[in-house]
């Protein structure tokens, strides 16, 4: 297991094969209240069934916990040669998420979004 604190707002405890995504109660209770929401956020984007979405697998009520499957990181060199506009963008849909790697994985060598819901 690892346990991965670079988030100012969520806390991602990463198994071998799953991310458990709980709010960041180390950096204050705004920062712990912004985690709630951005958990909460992702459930509702999920919900739109984007096949860009790392997929949720289990959430708890008001954002306590998203459970989402592992993914393999993206690298900044793999992000530089990614097409960022054309992936979040499409004709009927725009997904928010950071343009900056570490927002974006691949799940059975497919590109996914794994920090999304809030605006670059």
């Amino acid at each position: 297991m690892e346990l991965d604190r670079t988030g100012c707002t969520r806390i991602v405890l990463l198994t071998k094969k799953f991310a458990f995504k709980f709010p960041n109660f180390l950096n204050g209770f705004r920062m712990f209240l912004y985690g709630l929401l951005a958990n909460d956020q992702e459930c509702i984007w999920y919900t739109q069934k984007y096949p860009q979405l790392c997929p949720i697998l289990f959430r708890l009520p008001l954002g306590l916990l998203v459970v989402m499957k592992k993914v393999r990181l993206m690298t900044d060199e793999e992000f530089e040669s990614f097409d960022y506009d054309s992936f979040v963008v499409g004709e009927d849909y725009y997904v928010p998420c950071e343009k900056k790697s570490n927002s974006f994985g691949w799940l059975d060598d497919k590109p996914v979004i794994i920090d999304y819901g809030h605006e670059q």
